[in-house]
Order: C-alpha cells, then structure tokens, then sequence
C-alpha cells in the first residue's frame, strides 16, 4: 500500500498475461488526486455504498473542452486515452475506488504539476507571467470542502506538508510504468518508510 497523505492511499496490482492493470484507491475526505493522464484507457468504479467521486476531464486540443462528471457508487465511467484528469471526492469521509486500465501498471502514469515544474526555470519563467512553484504534493485537500466538512488544519495539511520530500519518492512509484517491476517495488517501499511514520504523526 502507497500512502499519500490526508487519508488516501493506492494498492495496484498488473497482469502481463491480460495487459491490464487495477488499482484500489482510497481518496481521503475532500482530497483531489494528481492531475495526471495515461496512455491507456481508465475506467473508474466508486465502491464505497454512499460516496460519489466527481471526475474532471480536459478534453484534449482541437476541442480543449473540460467536463465535468459525478459518478455514483456502482456506476463505471470511461476516461479516454491521454484525457488529462483528476477526481475528486467531494465527501466528509474516505471513498473507496476501483480503477482499471488497458495496459500493465497503468502504461504509465503522468502527473502533471509535478512533470510540468520538471522541465526547469529556463521554460517555465517564459511560459508564465510569475514563476511556477514546486507543486503541493500528489494528493491535496479542498479547503472549502474542508471547512464545510469541519476537518482539522492537521488533517487539512496532510496532503500539502510532504511537498518534495514526498514528491521524489512518490512520482518515482506513481510512474511505474516507465520502470521496470523491481523498480516499482523499491520505490514503493521508499514511499512507505520515507513517509509513512511522518504521516502517522500527523494523523495523531
């Protein structure tokens, strides 16, 4: 199990003799996972018996067009191949997800904020009107949503305090599907006894 902070976490697992992979994620109350894309097709399952996930789709160009939908526990929905996209569990407490993809380890997984703030200082300080900064960490909570939902500032940190002590580990794993397996697996236990005791102290 990968932990990401404020009450989510991932267990993936892949099938070579299929070519699919499947994901059981937890998002934590009011969390956002990473925009991110895959080049696979992703289908998405909310599990938990009364939480919906909203999932935000940007269509990509010529049409450039964003939708916005809210898929209920039971129902499936279909995310294209390279859609950028993020999900969001707009609830007071964790909803559970099944997640499968077409491909082994999700054919990559690539999340933008953090490979966009990658490419360096020498493009991103022309192609924004203010420098970019590092991004937040994989997964990050709606402080509206929190308000409304009365959750503490501890938890309400979770999902930003990591930021790069987190992200090194964390995309290393998310992006297994540029590695091959053992990477993957090294990467995922860096994840867990890099964080996992900051986390837990959080949480206390």
């Amino acid at each position: 199990m990968t932990p990401w902070g404020n009450g989510s976490s991932l267990v993936i697992g892949s099938s070579r003799r299929v070519d699919n992979s499947v994901a059981r994620v937890t998002l934590g109350p009011c969390a956002y996972d990473v925009s991110h894309w895959h080049p696979a097709w992703e289908v998405i399952t909310p599990i938990s018996p009364t939480n919906a996930i909203t999932s935000i789709l940007q269509e990509p160009s010529p049409a450039s067009s964003t939708h916005k939908t809210v898929v209920q526990p039971g129902q499936s929905f279909a995310i294209p191949t390279g859609w950028l996209h993020v999900d969001f569990n707009d609830n007071c407490s964790p909803t559970d997800v099944v997640f499968v993809w077409n491909a082994v380890n999700t054919g990559g997984t690539f999340p933008v904020p953090q490979d966009l703030f990658a490419l360096g200082p020498e493009y991103n300080n022309v192609a924004f009107t203010a420098p970019l900064p590092p991004a937040a960490g994989l997964w990050v909570v709606d402080e509206t949503c929190a308000a409304r939902c009365g959750l503490s500032n501890t938890t309400m940190t979770k999902g930003k305090v990591l930021k790069q002590e987190l992200a090194s580990a964390a995309n290393a794993a998310l992006l297994i599907g540029r590695s091959d397996k053992q990477t993957a697996v090294d990467s995922v236990k860096q994840v867990e006894s890099g964080v996992g005791a900051q986390i837990a102290a959080l949480g206390k």
